[in-house]
């Protein structure tokens, strides 16, 4: 587990951390490392941008199992984000979680928001490993 200062530049140590992780564990495809990267970014990034008032923290877990990784990030807020379903007019983002449905679905995986018992909440990302 990673824990950060909920800050904009630790995004970037975020995704850093997470791809060297899958490294370490011999995970080396590059379709694979880059969703990794995506998601780490988009979801650090919420947690920073949505949670930093409640969370001055945010962690990033990474697990492997036998047949795909799990990416977490935790952060201490508790409002549960829904992906917005439909593109809006006003420009201002807020596909973070839809990107992170589609990428996890493009792997036979899943994403949910998950309750933890302080109050905060984890987006947990499964995705498939690749086959040989």
């Amino acid at each position: 587990m990673f824990t950060h200062v909920s800050d904009p530049r630790e995004v970037s140590s975020a995704r850093c951390e997470a791809t060297d992780t899958l490294r370490e564990w011999g995970l080396e495809d590059d379709d694979l490392l880059e969703t990794v990267r995506l998601i780490v970014s988009e979801l650090a990034a919420n947690a920073v941008r949505h949670a930093a008032c409640m969370s001055p923290t945010f962690d990033v877990v990474l697990s492997l199992h036998d047949r795909g990784v799990v990416v977490e990030v935790r952060d201490r807020h508790p409002r549960r984000p829904q992906p917005m379903p439909l593109p809006h007019s006003r420009g201002q983002g807020g596909y973070g979680l839809r990107l992170v449905a589609d990428l996890a679905a493009a792997r036979s995986g899943s994403s949910q928001v998950v309750p933890m018992a302080d109050g905060g909440k984890s987006v947990r990302v499964h995705l498939t490993l690749p086959t040989a």
